[in-house]
């Protein structure tokens, strides 16, 4: 019978070094083929013994397939580690379709329990080999510190040649906290491998990234690689263009660059400069060190960790931001911080990364279904609209519509997620054709964030952050249809040059407006919906009549100034400012159509150099016979300029080949000169004598040719009219069977209009 002592449990405290191991995926290869895996494992366990033995170690029992086994240091631990990879990657596995071996070290005091081991060391080396890739050797914070000691490396030089990568703090399963977990690295390991398995790839609060971040993957990668030096990268872009979206994806892309975390905070709900610290303190989980300021403690942590901070929506908070960051983040530090503002923070250190809407498919070209499919902006429509409808599918049948509201929106992602909210209960036919009441029709639910519940509440957040002058500017400029100058900007408000450059910049930072350099002349572009909203204030502050008034008036003297440059050297430079307004002054003709038609017919005959020069004839005949159709059956008062249109609309009629309306308009303008008592416009005489030559009557056509001739030669006459009228009558008698007299006339057209920049293409030509 054993005595009492002989039964009790001998227990003793021990330092050591551990080394666990585990071979990937066995429990399927014993499934498949159990013979040969127990032939494979008996080579296995032959090399794990040998590697453990040659390092000075000793097995402690097997774990399954596994080992576990104590050496003195972890020196000794990490050689044997490495010779068991080594050896294994020389053998051949195929029968069991090979064979991988994971492997992890740690070292403290444990209990020797009867030979056995016990104690949180082996606790920790057990998950930390779970978190292992076949392959790999993983070390804990503790086991490297004592390899890299002068006391490990004393006895082994051949160890110098290893070294660690820093993989970051993980959270393991069964563990309380967090552990640093480093990848032993050696010249003849493989050295890439995923991120551990732990519980998650890296620790923080990083919100969960369940939806994919479409059409910015260029973006994103370039956001990657600012956040590999130094410095502070702001987002910045309009509400609802998705800037929070793509920080938290450019998190997830770099957690396993930051191995003390990526953490987010939301400055959204912060209201003032002194809880901005203390945000983002709670926000990392740390309490303030005592006798120190948040700052300090940010500051501390900050510069002796490798993190990454994302601050969302700092706009509102942009200086304090700004100083708040100058103070935690020090030189040298290997924290980065990432900010999303609708405003730049102004830092030095700050690297600024707008966000623009994704691409239309209206700018990418999308003609087809499929087209439409590989536009970012219908798939993000798309997968928004399958989450609100599980059986909703772009068709044949729907995809026009789904382009045509992700047009509308201007891809604006938060429009579009709206937007596409709504086929729960609506076609999308029925939201495109709503949208013009953009505002009401795009809501979501209550769950949503508030800024972001409705489209109109998060442009309220970007307006209110304006000065008093630049929310007045932003509505004015709801009146313009396109892009626009410094110049048109100034002729819409009453404040002087400089101070609408700063009413500018300030829309410009606040992402309320875009800029373009391309051109020679800066110009600045406002988006749909963007100007829909500002409508709606400019509304609501009853401004629309004033801003429609000055509109008018800027493009109308824009119009009069075309039809001055007309006839004069550098034309072409008024010329193309009007091409380049057309839209505008389209706008200004549709305001004067609806309040003084004779406005719009100024318009309209004002820029008659521009319908004949840059090809736009249908235009021109378009705007006329919009204000003969505005005017209806009620006799317009009868006026020089009325006649001037009427002259000028029968020419664009004749040009474009239709003989007959060219004559009604200008048989109209001689009769309404007639009742006047005025004598008619030389060129609608000219024209109307070419129209009887080539219908058949050539001497009603010169008749009515040399009678023009002669009101033009007056010395009252313009040149527009005595040039044309020459051309003309030139024309008109080569056909009549006089060239020669005819060429002599064209010639002396010629030499008058070489003295302009716009008529001597068309005099050349006959």
């Amino acid at each position: 019978m054993a005595s009492t002592d002989e039964r009790q449990t001998s227990v003793e405290q021990i330092d050591v070094a551990i080394l666990f191991t585990d071979i990937e995926g066995s429990t399927a290869r014993w499934d498949a083929d159990a013979d040969a895996m127990r032939e494979q494992l008996a080579r296995h366990d032959a090399v794990l013994t040998q590697s453990i033995l040659e390092n000075e170690g000793q097995v402690v029992k097997h774990t399954g397939d596994g080992f576990l086994a104590r050496f003195s240091s972890s020196a000794h631990a990490a050689a044997a580690a490495i010779s068991v990879q080594l050896r294994l990657a020389d053998l051949d596995f195929s029968a069991v379709g090979g064979l991988k071996v994971r492997a992890a070290i740690d070292v403290g005091a444990v209990e020797n329990r009867n030979g056995d081991l016990y104690g949180t060391p082996l606790n920790r080396c057990a998950r930390l080999m779970d978190a292992a890739h076949g392959g790999q050797v993983l070390a804990s914070e503790y086991a490297r510190d004592d390899l890299l000691s002068a006391r490990s490396l004393r006895n082994l030089e051949d160890v110098a040649s290893i070294d660690f990568a820093d993989l970051g703090l993980h959270r393991l399963k069964g563990l309380a906290r967090p552990q640093r977990v480093f990848q032993v690295l050696h010249s003849q390991l493989p050295q890439a491998f995923p991120p551990p398995r732990s519980l998650n790839s890296s620790i923080g609060n990083l919100p969960i990234d369940a939806n994919p971040v479409l059409g910015r993957d260029d973006l994103i990668a370039r956001v990657g690689e600012l956040l590999e030096t130094p410095g502070i990268v702001t987002l910045i872009g309009s509400g609802g263009v998705g800037k929070t979206s793509l920080a938290i994806r450019v998190g997830h892309e770099v957690a396993v660059r930051f191995p003390d975390g990526v953490w987010f905070v939301d400055l959204a709900p912060v209201h003032d400069r002194r809880s901005m610290a203390a945000a983002l303190i709670r926000s990392m989980g740390l309490a303030r060190r005592s006798g120190q300021t948040l700052e300090a403690t940010l500051r501390d942590v900050l510069s002796s960790r490798q993190a990454l901070l994302i601050i969302d929506n700092a706009e509102h908070l942009a200086e304090a931001t700004k100083d708040l960051v100058n103070q935690v983040l020090v030189h040298g530090s290997p924290s980065r911080l990432l900010v999303t503002s609708r405003i730049p923070l102004g830092s030095s250190a700050e690297t600024k990364i707008r966000v623009e809407p994704l691409l239309t498919p209206r700018r990418v070209g999308v003609r087809t279904m499929e087209d439409a499919l590989l536009s970012p902006a219908v798939q993000l429509f798309v997968e928004r609209a399958t989450l609100a409808r599980p059986s909703f599918a772009l068709s044949e049948e729907n995809f026009a519509d789904a382009v045509a509201i992700c047009d509308e929106l201007d891809g604006l992602p938060l429009a579009i997620e709206l937007a596409a909210a709504r086929v729960e209960v609506m076609s999308l036919h029925q939201i495109a054709a709503r949208l013009d009441d953009r505002f009401r029709l795009l809501q979501a639910g209550p769950d949503q964030d508030s800024r972001h519940r409705t489209l109109i509440a998060t442009l309220d957040w970007s307006y209110e952050h304006l000065s008093n002058d630049a929310q007045r500017l932003f509505s004015h400029l709801s009146v313009l249809a396109s892009g626009f100058s410094l110049e048109t900007a100034i002729a819409l408000t009453t404040s002087d040059e400089l101070d609408v450059i700063d009413q500018l910049g300030e829309l410009v930072q606040n992402s309320m407006l875009a800029v373009d350099h391309s051109a020679e002349e800066i110009r600045y572009r406002m988006i749909e919906t963007m100007r829909d909203y500002a409508a709606l204030r400019l509304e609501e502050a009853g401004g629309t009549g004033d801003a429609r008034a000055r509109h008018l008036r800027h493009f109308r003297e824009l119009a009069a100034a075309l039809r001055s440059a007309t006839w004069a050297r550098r034309a072409l430079s008024t010329l193309d400012r009007c091409r380049l307004e057309l839209p505008d002054l389209r706008r200004a003709f549709e305001y004067a159509l609806s309040s003084d038609p004779s406005v719009a017919v100024s318009i309209a005959t004002d820029l008659y150099a521009l319908w004949i020069v840059r090809d736009l004839v249908a235009d021109g005949r378009r705007w006329l016979n919009e204000i003969a159709e505005a005017m209806g059956d009620t006799r317009p008062e009868l006026s020089a300029d009325l006649i001037r249109a009427l002259d000028d609309a029968g020419t664009l009629a004749w040009m474009m080949g239709n003989v007959e309306d060219a004559e009604r308009y200008i048989e109209s303008a001689l009769e309404i000169a007639e009742e006047m008592g005025v004598e008619p416009p030389p060129k609608a005489l000219v024209r109307l004598g070419s129209i009887r030559s080539l219908a058949g009557d050539p001497a009603e056509g010169l008749r009515l040719c040399n009678l023009a001739r002669d009101m033009a030669l007056r010395d009252d006459a313009d040149l527009e009219s005595l040039m044309v009228v020459e051309r003309t009558l030139g024309a008109v008698l080569a056909l009549s069977g006089a060239p020669a007299e005819g060429a002599e006339i064209c010639e002396r057209a010629m030499s008058r209009a070489r003295e302009t920049d716009l008529w001597l293409a068309s005099a050349l030509t006959n």
